[in-house]
Formats: structure tokens, C-alpha cells, sequence
């Protein structure tokens, strides 16, 4: 009989997945097996006991838990653990991190005075859409930003964008602004656009400042908008 039953379990592709299925008093003549059931309702024969139809793919321990290797979208579906006559089923959820993210600005440097900048905030392709934070230093500010827009497609897959509109200064703190990305229902968080000015675009005496943009590609790439001095 089943003690404990498998619990749904959510990973980011490529990642392990493990379900729980806790067997006791199991008789000689009962059978333990693993069974993948699709959303189209096909049923796959994954083990029986402790013997895995695919050891490269399902991995069978203990009593009697199963490991799904580097789990991809097409593992997606119902695991059912069958002990005799008792029955438990979870489900695997898949997700996959964002493809892209893209800081846009509504006003170019350089700036003068005080301005009003729009930054854009665009995660590019992800499953599910992600959830989109703001930050200014170590300062929350997304409950300053615009709703977040999130597109869905019918495979799970979708876009977010989100707008935080700040004042760019001479007077104002000089703080970086991070755009920070999380997919839902996950710990899987990455920052990749930063957006950062020193101070307005101004020239004084013979030294004049002059915008430049740097983007470092990297699996966690900034984009920083900084000043260089010109001296005459």
C-alpha cells in the first residue's frame, strides 16, 4: 500500500525531478510501478519495483522514488506510482528560463536638468512569462512601475513588460536602476539590464561629458549607460 503519495513537482528545464512514492507492506505478489500518464491520456510504462524500463532516463530508489533526468517540455505530464491496488499521481510542471531581456529608455541622452525617463523592461520568451521587479540601490520601486504586461501562448511561453518612469538629475541620487526577472512559483531569478548615470549630461569649463553605452554579454550581461570626459 501507498504511505506517502508524490506531490507536484515544478523544475527548470534541464534540471533533475524527483517524486516520492512511499510503499509499505508490500506483498509478493504485488507489483510497484511508475507510470507516465500525457495530457492526451497515453500511459507509459516507466518501472515496475525497482527496475527501471530506461536507467538512462527514470532512475528508481529507496521505496520507492522516482528521478526524472534532465527534464524537458515532452516530460511534461502525469506520474502515477501503483502499489497492488493503490493509485497516486502528480503532475510535472516544466519551466524555462527567458531567452532574452532588453532595458529601453524613452528619452536620449544626453540630459539636461531634470528629465523624466521611461525605462523599459522586456523578458523575452519565457516559461511561464516572467514576473518583473524594479529596484533603485538596494530600493524597491516596483509598486512605482506600471502593470506588468504579460503575453501567454498556448504552449505556456510568453513575454513580460514592465515601465518604471524616473527623474534623471544632477540633484537626483545617482543609484543604478536594475530590472530584475523571476520566473512564478520558482526560485530561478536573474538581473540582466541595468541602467545607470552618473550625473545630467552638462560641460563645464573645458571639460565636456559625452553618453557612451557598454553591453558585457555574459550569462548575466549589463547593459550600463555611463558619462566619459572630453578634456579640451
Amino acid at each position: 500500500m501507498i504511505r506517502n503519495s508524490p506531490t507536484n513537482v515544478t523544475v527548470l528545464q534541464g534540471s533533475d525531478a524527483t517524486f516520492f512514492c512511499n510503499v509499505i507492506e508490500q506483498r509478493s505478489t504485488d507489483y510497484v510501478f511508475w507510470k507516465k500518464v500525457t495530457r492526451t491520456g497515453f500511459v507509459e510504462i516507466l518501472s515496475y519495483n525497482g527496475n527501471s524500463i530506461n536507467g538512462s532516463k527514470y532512475l528508481i530508489q529507496g521505496s520507492y522514488s522516482l528521478t526524472i533526468k534532465q527534464a524537458v517540455l515532452d516530460d511534461e505530464a502525469w506520474y502515477e506510482c501503483q502499489a497492488g491496488v493503490d493509485r497516486a499521481k502528480a503532475m510535472l510542471t516544466v519551466n524555462v528560463m527567458m531567452t532574452n531581456m532588453t532595458l529601453t529608455w524613452g528619452t536620449d541622452p544626453p540630459f539636461t536638468g531634470e528629465n523624466l525617463v521611461n525605462l523599459t523592461c522586456h523578458v523575452i520568451h519565457s516559461r511561464p512569462p516572467a514576473d518583473v521587479t524594479w529596484f533603485h540601490g538596494q530600493t524597491e520601486l516596483t509598486g512605482l512601475a506600471s502593470t506588468c504586461q504579460k503575453s501567454n501562448d498556448v504552449d505556456g511561453f510568453g513575454d513580460s513588460i514592465s515601465t518604471l518612469t524616473v527623474v534623471i538629475g544632477p540633484e537626483v541620487d545617482n543609484a543604478p536602476y536594475r530590472c530584475v526577472a523571476s520566473l512564478p512559483n520558482s526560485d530561478v531569478t536573474r538581473t540582466l539590464v541595468t541602467f545607470a548615470t552618473k550625473a545630467a549630461g552638462y560641460t563645464s569649463g573645458c571639460q565636456s561629458y559625452t553618453y557612451r553605452t557598454l553591453t558585457l554579454f555574459s550569462p548575466l550581461a549589463v547593459l550600463i549607460l555611463y558619462m566619459e570626459p572630453t578634456w579640451c
